[in-house]
This record gives C-alpha cells, structure tokens and sequence, in this order.
C-alpha cells in the first residue's frame, strides 16, 4: 500500500510540474506574440486551445468537451 501511494504521489508531481512549465511556456508565448505585434496570431491559439465554456453561445463547446470526457472515461474505467 506505501509504495502504490508513494508512486502515486511521484506522478502527481511530475504532473504538476510538467503542467506548470506548459503554462509558463504559454504565457512566454503569448507575452512575446503580443509584444511582436502578432496580436492576431494569439488570437487565433487563444480560440483553439482556450473556450470560456460560461459565456453566452458556448454551450455547444461544453457539451462536446464533456461528451468526449464521458466517452474516454467509459472506455478506460469500463
């Protein structure tokens, strides 16, 4: 039982930080296209990767982002 929940806890970690290092990676991005006058071009990331799934006329991007959780979750927990 000690060593699944201490590799457990290894993984959350490396997930963690791998996760950290992608945001700040992201916000670099994003700093330098701003400043490079490339406005546009974050944009243009900034809808594909990112939704406000609160805001008005994002229900459809919810719903399909929960249907494909649901979808993975049923095939790796069946």
């Amino acid at each position: 039982m000690k060593k699944t929940t201490k590799n457990l806890t290894v993984k959350m970690m490396g997930a963690l930080g791998c996760g950290l290092i992608v945001g700040l990676i992201i916000i670099f991005l994003r700093e330098t296209l701003i400043k490079g006058n490339q406005a546009e071009l974050w944009n243009t990331i900034n809808n594909l990767l990112f939704a406000d799934i609160s805001a008005e006329g994002n229900e459809k991007k919810q719903l399909v982002s929960s249907t494909l959780l649901d979808n993975y979750s049923y095939v790796h927990y069946k």
